[in-house]
């Protein structure tokens, strides 16, 4: 079970308690993002999706966010385990509880 904070600079976006969380371009992971009941997006849509993968809560659903902003991915020091980094669907390592990756 991992926990997560989600931030789109500089707003508060989510906080997640789930298995983990999909952040996908229209041209990346899409097939990835269906089978977790992420939606369909235009391929020349400019945005990145969050797709939460088995989330605890019902509250925390798809999200699109627009590529030109700064999203911040925390694993939070509450969170039972570790999380696998992939990327493009191969393991990339392992991110450690209190990490915070920025992407954009």
């Amino acid at each position: 079970m991992i926990q997560n904070d989600c931030f789109e600079t500089p707003h508060d976006l989510a906080h997640l308690w789930g298995d983990g969380i999909l952040i996908t371009t229209p041209m990346g992971s899409m097939g990835r993002a269906l089978s977790l009941h992420g939606p369909i997006m235009h391929k020349e849509m400019s945005c990145m999706l969050l797709v939460p993968n088995c989330p605890l809560s019902l509250k925390f659903r798809p999200i699109c966010i627009p590529l030109t902003n700064k999203l911040v991915v925390q694993v939070e020091d509450e969170s039972r385990a570790a999380a696998v980094l992939g990327i493009d669907g191969m393991n990339r390592g392992m991110v450690e509880k209190g990490t915070i990756l920025e992407i954009g």
